[in-house]
C-alpha cells in the first residue's frame, strides 16, 4: 500500500508519522512540499497546546463548536503520547536536542483594561469552563508573576494560572519527524511542489510535480494549508468544497535579558488577535528567547508579507502588556504564515467524493494543537478503521455550517469590531460618541446581511471582509 501526503507542514508530517506507527512500517509514505515551507502556517506559530485558554464567551453556540472543542481537550490529552511515540523513533542519542523538543507546561492568562469589556467576558468563559470541567487552575496575583512588568495604564487586574496547557517549538519538531523518515526505508521526502492531480473515473490517478515527475499511489492526502485551492482550481476537480481563505499570522521571536519558563497570554480578542510571549527554545540552547504573537487578517490572495501595523502592535502590546524590558531585546526574526480558514470557519477533513482522495486543510490556527486527533482520523481511514462519527460534521464537501443567527452574527460582530478599535488606541472622547460609532457598524453589517441574502444565518465576524 502506498499513500502520497501532499503537504509537509505539521499535518502533513504527523499523518506520515502515524500511518508509519498504524502500518509497522509496512507501507510506503511519500511526502511532497518545499523545503522552505513559504507561507506555512506552522512555521510561524506558537504551538500552544492550549484548549481552555483558546476558549471565548461564544464558544459553546453549536453541536459543531462543540464537537470542536471536545477535540481540543482531546488533543490536549493526547499530545504527550504522541510526542513519546514520535521520539521512540528517532535514532537521535542527542539529549540536548530532545529536551529542546519537549512539552513545556504552564499558561498565565492576564485580564488588563488595554481593550475593552471583550476581554472579561472571554476571561470569564475560560475560569467558568475550567471549574465546570473540574480542571485544575489557580487565581494568581497578577504581581506574583515572573517576568510580568507591564506599563501602569496596562496593568492587569486579575489573572489565572493553568498548569496542564502548555507549547512546543514546532521547528525543532518538524525537524525530528523529517529525520525519522530520512531513516526509513519505506518513506520519501519531496522537495517540490505541486503542479495538479491527476484524475480519471472518479477517483486519481496521479500528481504532477513541478519538475515533470508524475507519481502514483493507492492513496492521496491534500494537507497543503490555505494553499488548496489552488491546487484544486489547476486540478479542475469537480468537487463541491467551499473556499479556504488565508488567514495572514505573524509571530516575533526576540532575545531577552531574562529567562522565560512560562506562557503569558490574554484571552483571544476581537479579530481572533490578542497578546502572548512564550519562551522559544532552539538548538543554540539559548534560552532568552521568547516569541510573541499574534495578529490575524483573512486574505483572498496569498502573499509572503506581513504589514507594519501588525508588527508595530505586536511589539508595542507585549511591551505594554507584557514586560517592559522587551524594549531591549533583539529582534531575532519575524515568522509570516497563513492560517487555512474556510468559510464558515470549521475544518476540511475526511474522503472527498473521489474516493482515493483524502482532504484535511482549514484548521485555522488550531492545525498544530489539532494533528494528534486529526492524524489518528486520516489514518483510520487509510486502513478503514472505526472513527468517531462526528467527524463527519466536518467532512470536505458538505453544505456551508451556517450555526449563528442574524442577530447573534450581528452582536457578535460589533463586540469584535470595537475589540479591534480599542486594541488600535480608539479612545472615545465622549459617551455618545461610543455609541455612535456602534451605531455607524450596527447599520453597515444589516446592510450587508441584506445583501448576500443571510436573513436567517448570520455571517462570521471573521469573514466579514471576505463577504464584504
Amino acid at each position: 500500500m502506498k499513500t502520497i501526503i501532499i503537504g509537509n507542514g505539521i499535518l502533513g508530517l504527523t499523518i506520515g508519522i502515524k500511518l508509519l506507527i498504524e502500518s509497522n512500517g509496512s507501507h510506503e509514505i511519500v511526502i511532497i512540499g518545499p523545503y522552505d515551507r513559504k507561507g506555512s502556517a506552522t512555521m510561524a506559530a506558537g504551538a500552544m497546546l492550549n484548549s481552555y485558554s483558546e476558549l471565548d464567551y461564544n464558544t459553546f453556540k453549536s453541536k459543531y463548536s462543540k464537537f470542536h472543542f471536545k477535540l481540543s481537550k482531546e488533543a490536549t490529552k493526547l499530545w504527550p503520547k504522541f510526542l513519546k511515540s514520535i521520539k521512540s523513533l528517532s535514532s537521535s542519542d542527542d539529549n540536548q536536542i530532545n529536551s529542546k523538543c519537549d512539552i513545556k507546561y504552564g499558561t498565565y492568562i492576564i485580564n488588563n483594561t488595554v481593550s475593552d469589556d471583550l476581554d472579561d467576558l472571554n476571561y470569564e468563559a475560560i475560569r467558568s469552563q475550567l471549574i465546570e470541567d473540574g480542571e485544575d487552575f489557580e487565581d494568581v496575583n497578577p504581581k506574583d508573576i515572573k517576568n510580568y512588568n507591564p506599563s501602569q495604564n496596562s496593568r492587569s487586574a486579575r489573572s489565572l494560572f493553568i498548569p496542564k496547557e502548555g507549547w512546543i517549538n514546532p521547528k525543532i519538531l518538524l525537524n525530528q519527524i523529517e529525520k525519522i523518515f530520512l531513516e526509513s526505508n519505506n518513506c520519501q521526502l519531496l522537495n517540490a511542489k505541486l503542479v495538479h492531480i491527476k484524475h480519471k473515473n472518479n477517483k486519481v490517478s496521479g500528481v504532477k510535480l513541478c519538475n515533470g515527475q508524475v507519481m502514483e499511489a493507492d492513496n492521496y492526502i491534500l494537507a497543503t494549508g490555505s494553499k488548496i485551492n489552488d491546487i484544486l482550481l489547476n486540478s479542475r476537480l469537480d468537487l463541491n468544497i467551499q473556499r479556504v481563505f488565508h488567514g495572514l499570522g505573524i509571530s516575533i521571536e526576540i532575545n531577552t535579558r531574562n529567562k522565560y519558563d512560562k506562557c503569558i497570554r490574554t484571552p483571544n480578542r476581537g479579530g481572533a488577535c490578542g497578546i502572548y510571549s512564550i519562551p522559544y527554545y532552539n538548538y543554540q540552547n539559548n534560552e532568552h528567547n521568547v516569541l510573541i504573537g499574534a495578529s490575524n487578517q483573512i486574505l483572498n490572495k496569498s502573499t509572503d508579507r506581513a504589514r507594519l501595523i501588525s508588527i508595530n502592535r505586536l511589539l508595542q502590546g507585549a511591551i505594554e502588556e507584557i514586560n517592559n524590558d522587551f524594549y531591549e531585546s533583539e529582534l531575532l526574526n519575524i515568522n509570516i504564515g497563513l492560517r487555512p480558514t474556510t468559510q464558515d470557519l470549521y475544518p476540511l477533513l475526511g474522503r472527498t467524493s473521489i474516493h482515493n482522495l483524502i482532504i484535511a486543510s482549514g484548521t485555522k490556527r488550531d492545525g498544530f494543537h489539532l494533528s494528534p486527533v486529526i492524524s489518528d482520523f486520516i489514518v483510520k481511514l487509510i486502513l478503514k478503521k472505526q472513527s468517531d462519527i462526528n467527524f463527519s460534521f466536518f467532512k470536505p464537501e458538505r453544505e456551508l455550517i451556517k450555526d449563528l443567527s442574524r442577530k447573534d452574527a450581528i452582536n457578535l460582530y460589533l463586540k469584535n469590531i470595537m475589540s479591534e478599535q480599542y486594541q488600535h488606541g480608539f479612545r472615545p472622547s465622549c459617551l455618545p460618541m461610543e455609541k455612535q460609532v456602534i451605531e455607524s457598524y450596527r447599520n453597515k453589517i444589516e446592510k450587508l446581511h441584506d445583501k448576500v441574502g443571510a436573513y436567517d444565518w448570520g455571517i462570521p465576524p471573521l469573514m466579514v471582509g471576505m463577504y464584504d
